[in-house]
């Protein structure tokens, strides 16, 4: 025996509900858990003068699901149709996650990726975002430095609020490096990591060091443009990188500064006497 029916199920919408309930998103167990997180990081800032403090306070009223403690340390500029320059005013939090490898190595070109939250009125589509950070002691700061530049690559937007996933050039060499018609092999190393540079739209970094060695072919149509870096990476007992300025950068596991001729100590500080470098001569 089978029996058919039909349910009908009457029901207000779930936004309406979740306000009902006060479990939605600026509702009273959101106001609650805002009011408790304010009271309860208090004790883990650092504390002078209580500016800080106050300034948070004022800056998180309990109905905005989210604490800001803003400090003038960093600023953002935001490149797409025109540039735009965010400062903390308008940051919620950002991470940056980089290193030079995965586990301790050499011929590695990683990647760093930047997550970043701010209050914006728009974020362009693969918009350009350059990262500047300086140093703050009271009343007292430094000038603003470049520390990398990201490609926005996913972007979410919700009630203001910009949630921003972006990379370095680095995730340019992910594509078959296609050298130009003009290049010929062999070559130099540092002739190859020009020219992949240049399809990647950076500039090698000036404080590179090539060591005299060649690549005699080029596997067309199956080597990325990091697998070359890698190659190469490794030649040099090193890893690539792409530095705070924009730039491809080579860092050799083991580098020793240029030789001076100045008596140092083992960790390469300079011996004074009397204020004066001592210099050795042959």
């Amino acid at each position: 025996m089978q029996v058919v029916g039909h349910v009908r199920v009457d029901m207000k919408p779930v936004k309406h509900i979740m306000a009902r309930l006060g479990i939605d998103a600026r509702g009273d167990v959101q106001k609650f858990h805002t009011a408790n997180v304010l009271r309860r990081i208090q004790k883990y800032m650092p504390y002078r003068t209580g500016a800080t403090i106050h300034l948070m306070m004022a800056q998180s009223p309990v109905h905005n699901p989210l604490v800001r403690v803003t400090v003038p340390y960093a600023r953002w500029s935001v490149i797409g149709t025109s540039s735009i320059w965010y400062g903390s005013e308008a940051e919620v939090s950002h991470s940056v996650d980089y290193s030079l490898f995965e586990s301790f190595g050499i011929g590695n070109a990683m990647c760093a990726a930047l997550t970043l939250s701010l209050y914006a009125e728009d974020i362009p589509r693969g918009a350009v975002i350059r990262r500047y950070v300086r140093l703050v002691n009271g009343s007292r700061s430094s000038e603003w430095l470049p520390k990398g530049m990201f490609f926005v690559n996913r972007r979410v937007w919700e009630d203001g609020l910009w949630t921003l996933e972006a990379y370095d050039a680095m995730l340019k060499a992910d594509i078959t490096w296609t050298p130009r018609p003009s290049f010929t092999f062999p070559c130099t190393m540092e002739a190859a990591v020009r020219d992949i540079a240049l399809s990647m739209e950076v500039e090698p970094d000036t404080r590179n060091v090539y060591l005299p060695y060649t690549m005699t072919a080029y596997p067309e149509g199956e080597y990325m443009r990091r697998d070359a870096l890698r190659d190469i990476a490794a030649a040099h007992g090193g890893n690539w990188c792409i530095s705070d300025a924009g730039r491809l950068r080579l860092v050799p596991l083991l580098s020793f500064p240029a030789e001076t001729g100045y008596l140092v100590t083992e960790h390469g500080d300079a011996i004074l006497f009397g204020g004066t470098k001592i210099l050795l001569r042959a």
